[in-house]
């Protein structure tokens, strides 16, 4: 999976930090991110890199845009095995249905979605006692 961000590493761990929140909302190891950063061509444009707007904007941008991802792969894989979205569950990169077990990875889900849709500015999150990256 490819995450864009529009900011860029000055030698503050930005990328690290904003690697590691994407990796937790979407329930994927870091290493299978391809995390890119300030491409103008590609990315969006998010200002400065500057003080601690990079965590509180482009952090909390990052952070609902990827639970959004994660909720319409875990919704594409339900519909799929024809079940409620409440029965699956998502851990780096694969979806599983309880209890039965079966399921799909994101590469799989992700052709049963269009992931070309605005990102709305609230999402439901994991509960951050479940992360296990950030930190790290």
């Amino acid at each position: 999976m490819t995450v864009y961000t529009g900011k860029v590493e000055l030698g503050t761990g930005v990328r690290t930090a904003l690697l590691q929140i994407a990796t937790e909302e979407l329930d994927m190891a870091p290493s299978l991110i391809t995390f890119l950063t300030a491409d103008t061509g590609a990315s969006p444009d998010e200002g400065l890199t500057a003080r601690s707007h990079t965590i509180a904007d482009s952090g909390s941008a990052l952070l609902n845009a990827s639970a959004q991802v994660r909720g319409l792969l875990l919704d594409a894989a339900a519909r799929h095995f024809g079940v409620a979205g409440s029965v699956m569950s998502a851990r780096n990169a694969v979806i599983k249905k309880a209890p039965d077990d079966r399921g799909m990875t994101y590469g799989e889900a992700v052709g049963l979605v269009d992931l070309h849709r605005v990102a709305l500015p609230v999402s439901l999150l994991k509960n951050s006692a479940t992360f296990d990256v950030i930190g790290t």
